[in-house]
């Protein structure tokens, strides 16, 4: 299969280690996300008193209001769609996709590719294929560390359902791509 796709696997064997990093991140991120949601109840976040939070955070759950971010969904879907969450993808690619050509010169492969019989389309194929990866990866680490969190935790597994997170987590992968 690396034979087949060899480009593909390259891209992604030159940025294992950042991948690695992006991925860690993301899991420290999403744990704590896990872990503030599992200390503070949502409503003691915003005032306790019965209030509602205002429309700008009720606009940043994503929600057309039926989840609010002063619940558990809504504070655990908000790591999902958080700006860090969206800066790591874009991070992601960032890189990849700025590495795509600039990697190939810098060491020198561009004459390799330039030389053999390799279709432009292919070549796009394959790096499109390293980033959309690479996305997945990111967002495979999120949404596992935040089921894995629900699944730990009795009070939020009540609140949020597993398929919820499952849901949650497909919809940021199609966000990202």
């Amino acid at each position: 299969m690396r034979s087949r796709f060899a480009l593909l696997w390259l891209a992604l064997h030159r940025r294992r280690r950042m991948l690695a990093a992006l991925a860690f991140g993301m899991v420290v991120f999403e744990t704590l996300i896990v872990v503030i949601a599992n200390t503070i109840p949502p409503t003691q976040l915003f005032g306790g008193q019965g209030r509602t939070p205002p429309g700008a955070f009720k606009a940043f759950s994503g929600s057309t209001g039926d989840v609010s971010i002063a619940s558990y969904p809504g504070l655990l879907g908000a790591g999902l769609v958080h700006p860090f969450w969206i800066a790591m993808q874009l991070t992601v690619i960032g890189s990849l996709a700025a590495a795509a050509v600039a990697a190939d010169v810098e060491s020198g492969t561009i004459e390799l590719l330039m030389v053999r019989p390799v279709s432009r389309a292919r070549l796009l194929a394959e790096r499109t294929a390293a980033l959309a990866i690479a996305s997945v990866l990111l967002n495979a680490a999120a949404t596992g560390t935040m089921a894995v969190g629900v699944l730990l935790s009795p009070r939020l597994h009540r609140e949020v359902p597993i398929t919820g997170v499952f849901s949650a987590g497909l919809l940021g992968c199609g966000f990202a791509l």
